[in-house]
Formats: structure tokens, C-alpha cells, sequence
């Protein structure tokens, strides 16, 4: 029996960069949120030529997942649902995409345990022991709605870590081809890179269809500057991934070759350069200043995000001058942000822990932020008034418009794509606890989440939180 670990990775919430995030032009800043998907792993050798991987979500009715994976003959590393298990494809293809990548000769029993924090999901129907830190649901995890904090991405970047970090602690080169293999470090830059690159392509291939990548990057690296890679370059490789999976006749085996030479350049390919297949990607750690916080409100208004998306780029489609003017100023806003969150951090390394603690106090030093999301609400309104998309609707400004009243209140804007779901506030930390009293008579619930610097960390598996 192996050594048993554990990992977990981060929610995310678009802070700034709604709509622009979809294209390679722009950044968008990304925070982290405290929302965790946790991945446990263990497992031990078997003879034969396949590997077995069982995944269970002891919260979820119906949440146990079976995989079977050749490691020889033509589909040799796709992952097969096994016979009377459900699909989850998230699962199947972090599968996939870690052991298509590391082409392992020696087969295991895998066991995988998932665990979701609360705010992943609504919490209405939800059971469990209060000191518990998860909760259990009568329905399956399909059927339980969910907060919008990128679970998906959060589960695949969990999986394909534990699933890293199972092999490469072995202690044996995992094929003829292969050195003996260094334990997973979650505090290197070189290994987040590796579980960045493996769980884009495996998230992007899972859903069929190739997003911006920012809630991957998110889980991966905590809050981040982050600017999108081209859709091409995984694409390519997605495809060939469905395709290996076919049975081709004389063909497959072409064909799952194909597949994983081209995975492997693609994974292994400088994220850094200017120039090459992942290129202008961007992913730049740039955590919130100290005594700086964001808070997450709930609106339980429900906004269809993919037609609010296709809506708005129709729109820069039709009207590409207009739409241009208006995202050219919303991106020099949302850098803005980035920058004042920047000078806040050098003004602490100026003034001091202390002196800087009793300026943001009396509210001071927190102008050119409070400046900066302002505009960044004002395109975003603009923006709502052209293209007649709800990114910030009516309901939304009256809403953030009393928030920005409340006490230690530096900012505030829709998140992400807009809508009716939720605001983010930008807020003084100390001033919480007073700013939710003030607020009781708002329309909102307020989120237990916090930012967080750091994504993927691994955990104690035996600490007694997993235990549901």
C-alpha cells in the first residue's frame, strides 16, 4: 500500500476582467477563494495490464466512479468507465490526460476520495455534523445546485495532483524511458506549471469545448494576474484525445500514438516564452494587500451565463468600433485595480505593518482603488446600456450603490460574466464584522469566504476533517 495523500485547490471569483478574459488581448485579475475541492489518494500494486482507479464523494448520493486503464495494446492510458458506474468526465479525463503524460508500465488499485467544501454548492437541502467542515446531500452531485465557483476546475486540479503526486512518490522510475521521479512539490513554481498544463488540457477536454482557462489557473496558483492562452493550442490536442478513444481498426494505434506525442509537447512547452504553443499566457501571483478583503454576496437572482457570453460577443461582433472603445477602457480599469492593489503593497513595505494597519483604519491610502473599481463599474454599465446584455443590471447598481455606504467599503463590482447571481466588495478586513450588521437589511447573504494567496496545497489526509 502506497503512502496515502492529499491535496486540495482553490474557488475563484472574476474580480476584474468579465468578457475580456475570453480573448488573448487582455488580462483579467482572478481571486482565489477558500472554497476547496479536496482529492485523497492511495493505492497499491496488482498484476496484469490494467490499472484500476475508484473515485467515491461520500457527500453525494450515487458518487462512486470506477475506471479501468490499459497501460498496453491500442487504448493504452484512456480511462473507461467500467462496467455499471456512472460517467463523470471531469474524473475520467484528469485520469486520462496525468496517465497518458507520465505512460506508467506498473499497475495499481487506486482509490480516490473527493470532498467539497459548502460553498461549492447550495447548502439548502444539505445534512451533516455542524463541526463538520462538509456536508452531505441526499441528492447526486449533478442534481445539487451549484454557487458558480468553479467546482469543475477546482475537482480537475485536485485529481490530477493526487494523481502526480501518487506516481511520483513511488520511488521507481514509472517506465523504461524514465529517472526515478521527484516527490510533487506544491511550492514550486516548475510543478504548479506541470498541474496547470495537464489540468487545462483535461478540463478543456471534459467539457467539450475550450474556455478561457482562468478558474483553472485559479485553483492552481490562488489569486492571479492571469491572461488567456490561445484555444487552438488545446484544442488540437483535445481533439485527438476523443479521437484516440474510438476504435479505429488498423488505425488506433496511430492514432492514441499521435495523441500522446502530441500531449506531451504540448504540456511540456515553456508557459514563460513569447513565442510557442501557449503563448501570451499569463500567470502572475498577485495576492490582495494585507487589511485588504473581498467579500462575496449571494444574490439568488440566477443569471444564464453562457447566453449573457455569446450575447456580448455577438455584440463586439456587430459592432466591433463601439464594442473596442468600450473594452479598451474597461481593461485600462481593470489594470488599474491591479496597479492600486500593487501600490497598497508597496505602502506597506514603506510605512510598516503598524503604520500602514492605522492608515487603512482611517481610511486612508485607499483613493486610487476605490477610483479605479469605480470606473471598472462604469464600462461595465456602459457596456450593459449598448449592448443590452444585464452585466450589471438595475437590481445590481441600487444594490452595489447602498453597499458602497456600509463601513469599510473600498469597491464593488459584478463578478465575472455580471448578471443576477452575486457581488464582489472590496472591502477593509477590520471592518467586516460592522459592515454585515449594517447590511442587514440588504438583499444579500453574505459568503464565509476568504481570498487566498495560495491554490493547490497539500494536505494532512489525516486530519479529522475528512471525516464526514
Amino acid at each position: 500500500m502506497s503512502q496515502k495523500l492529499a491535496y486540495s485547490a482553490t474557488g475563484k471569483a472574476l474580480l476584474a476582467g468579465g468578457y475580456l478574459v475570453l480573448v488573448p488581448e487582455y488580462s483579467a485579475y482572478v481571486v482565489a477563494l477558500s472554497a476547496r475541492m479536496h482529492a485523497i489518494i492511495h493505492g497499491s500494486p496488482v498484476s496484469g495490464n490494467k490499472t484500476t482507479i475508484t473515485a467515491q464523494s461520500p457527500q453525494f448520493a450515487q458518487g462512486k466512479w470506477r475506471f479501468e486503464v490499459d497501460t498496453s495494446g491500442p487504448n493504452a492510458y484512456q480511462a473507461m468507465v467500467a462496467t455499471h458506474f456512472p460517467q463523470n468526465p471531469f474524473l475520467e479525463y484528469a485520469i486520462t490526460v496525468v496517465l497518458s503524460y507520465l505512460q506508467p508500465i506498473h499497475n495499481y488499485n487506486i482509490e480516490l476520495t473527493i470532498y467539497s467544501d459548502d460553498g461549492y454548492h447550495s447548502q439548502d437541502e444539505a445534512k451533516g455534523n455542524s463541526d463538520s467542515r462538509f456536508h452531505n446531500h441526499d441528492l447526486p452531485i449533478h442534481k445539487v445546485p451549484k454557487t458558480g465557483l468553479g467546482s469543475s476546475a477546482a475537482l480537475t486540479a485536485a485529481v490530477t495532483a493526487a494523481l502526480l503526486g501518487f506516481y511520483r512518490s513511488l520511488g521507481v522510475p514509472l517506465n523504461a524511458d524514465s529517472a526515478t521521479p521527484t516527490l510533487l512539490d506544491v511550492n514550486s513554481r516548475a510543478d504548479l506549471v506541470l498541474v496547470h498544463n495537464l489540468a487545462q488540457l483535461a478540463h478543456c477536454t471534459a467539457q467539450g469545448k475550450i474556455g478561457s482557462g482562468f478558474d483553472v489557473a485559479a485553483a492552481v496558483f490562488g489569486s492571479l494576474v492571469y491572461r488567456r492562452f490561445p484555444a487552438a493550442a488545446i484544442a488540437a490536442v483535445a481533439d485527438l484525445g476523443h479521437t484516440a478513444r474510438v476504435p479505429l481498426g488498423d488505425d488506433t494505434i496511430p492514432q492514441t500514438a499521435a495523441y500522446l506525442k502530441a500531449m506531451r509537447e504540448l504540456v511540456d512547452a515553456p508557459i514563460d516564452n513569447t513565442e510557442g504553443p501557449w503563448a501570451p499566457l499569463q500567470l502572475e501571483p498577485c495576492a490582495m494587500p494585507r487589511g485588504i478583503a473581498v467579500l462575496m454576496g449571494d444574490v439568488r437572482g440566477g443569471s444564464e451565463t453562457p447566453k449573457l457570453v455569446s450575447t456580448i460577443l455577438q455584440w463586439r461582433k456587430d459592432k466591433p468600433e463601439e464594442a473596442g472603445r468600450v473594452w479598451t477602457a474597461l481593461n485600462a480599469a481593470n489594470m488599474g485595480v491591479v496597479s492600486a492593489l500593487a501600490g497598497l503593497r508597496a505602502l506597506e513595505q514603506k510605512l510598516g505593518p503598524k503604520a500602514y494597519d492605522e492608515k487603512l483604519l482611517a481610511g486612508e491610502g485607499l483613493d486610487e482603488l476605490g477610483e479605479q473599481l469605480r470606473l471598472v463599474r462604469k464600462y461595465l454599465k456602459e457596456m450593459t446600456d449598448l449592448s443590452k446584455v444585464p452585466v450589471e443590471p438595475e437590481e445590481q447598481t441600487r444594490l452595489l450603490d447602498a453597499c458602497a455606504k456600509l463601513p469599510g467599503v473600498v469597491g464593488g463590482v459584478v463578478p465575472g460574466a455580471g448578471g443576477y447571481d452575486a457581488i464582489s466588495l472590496v472591502v477593509v478586513a477590520s471592518a467586516i464584522p460592522q459592515l454585515k450588521e449594517a447590511s442587514r437589511e440588504l438583499p444579500i447573504s453574505w459568503l464565509d469566504l476568504r481570498e487566498q494567496s495560495q491554490g493547490l496545497v497539500q494536505e494532512d489526509p489525516e486530519h479529522t476533517q475528512y471525516s464526514v
